[in-house]
């Protein structure tokens, strides 16, 4: 049998939209699942309230709620429906030929076929840029972003040239702008608050991008340093741009009092990304200690079913922490004020 993805061509659906190169990737990055399931055995799927959507590859499925069988999936129908799960209780699909169900976030889905369009049907932009664009995974940045300020964005991006060793943003400088690789590597290094040598904590490659956290908060410096391994090519958007066309989209701020409903809400954690002494001197009851500069090297700690509060001393590290976790398609807010501003309890005794 071939593999599930070559054979969603056969299938009526979105998935069959997107080249197969895409779906790999996607695949590869874990936003697409696939599922075999041999004749006469199923698979449970526990309720839930997420975006997640089920697409039959091949086979014929049943489909089994509350013990009986509500409906059925075919490879012979014209159309392969979609499966959402956050319509349905729990859920199994018990397989009477052998099959195989493609498991994939529906809003990721969209997003990529949104993108695959718009790289497409973009006007006025620099034929290189759209020629880059076109080849490249979509920057997860873009993610929740509406799509006619992404189009403005990459009609305002230029490219450069960097040799490899150039160190395109330096730790402690003023941010400036934003950077897409379009071919290249780079490699990210911090240097902690007390530490003297500096770490490398990430490695970044073609289609990733990077610069945009330190935008986010007006005369925010750079958090860490990033320099090229390779001669590479970047596509760059000024600073006042990426604010004005997508870093307003990504703050998810609230004020305190829905803050402090939504923390009555079942599965919602609360965050502190101060420093351990701002934390060792005051915090929130209840709350989870993650220092921003740590935050991405500890994502394993970040449950991806939970919704996130976020607060630090008065509401501008938080911004920034709330976007990681966005990107990862994690619920998370930003408290207004942080902690400077909470009306309510705090813990002042010392840990």
């Amino acid at each position: 049998m071939s593999n599930p993805l070559d054979e969603i061509y056969l299938a009526d659906s979105p998935l069959s939209r997107l080249p197969i190169n895409v779906l790999n990737d996607m695949r590869h990055e874990g936003i697409i699942r696939e599922y075999i399931i041999s004749a006469g055995d199923s698979l449970s799927v526990p309720s839930n309230a997420t975006n997640d959507t089920f697409f039959l590859a091949y086979g014929e499925i049943d489909i089994i709620e509350f013990s009986r069988v509500t409906d059925h999936l075919s490879e012979k129908a014209k159309k392969r429906r979609p499966v959402r799960l956050s319509e349905h209780e729990n859920i199994s699909f018990l397989a009477k030929t052998r099959s195989a169900l493609i498991r994939i976030d529906q809003e990721y889905l969209d997003y990529h076929i949104s993108w695959k369009s718009m790289n497409r049907d973009v006007s006025n932009s620099p034929k290189s840029v759209k020629e880059i664009l076109s080849n490249m995974k979509h920057p997860t940045v873009f993610m929740n972003i509406p799509m006619e300020n992404i189009s403005r964005a990459i009609q305002k991006m230029h490219i450069i040239d960097v040799k490899a060793g150039t160190e395109v943003i330096t730790q402690g400088d003023i941010a400036d702008s934003f950077y897409i690789i379009a071919s290249g590597q780079a490699e990210v290094w911090e240097r902690g608050m007390y530490d003297d040598d500096e770490q490398k904590v990430n490695h970044l490659y073609a289609g990733n991008h990077f610069g945009q956290d330190s935008l986010i908060v007006d005369g925010h410096r750079r958090s860490a340093s990033v320099r090229m391994i390779e001669d590479s090519r970047l596509l760059v958007l000024n600073g006042s741009d990426f604010k004005a066309l997508i870093g307003e989209s990504l703050i998810h701020e609230i004020d305190i009092e829905k803050a402090k409903l939504l923390l009555s809400e079942k599965d919602t954690v609360l965050l502190d990304v101060r420093y351990e002494e701002e934390w060792e001197e005051s915090r929130l009851p209840g709350a989870k200690l993650i220092p921003l500069p740590e935050l991405r090297n500890r994502l394993s700690e970040i449950e991806q079913q939970k919704k996130y509060i976020i607060y630090d001393r008065n509401g501008k590290r938080s911004i920034i922490a709330a976007m990681i976790l966005q990107q990862l398609s994690v619920q998370a807010y930003s408290i207004a004020g942080g902690i400077v501003g909470w009306p309510y309890d705090i813990d002042e005794s010392v840990l």
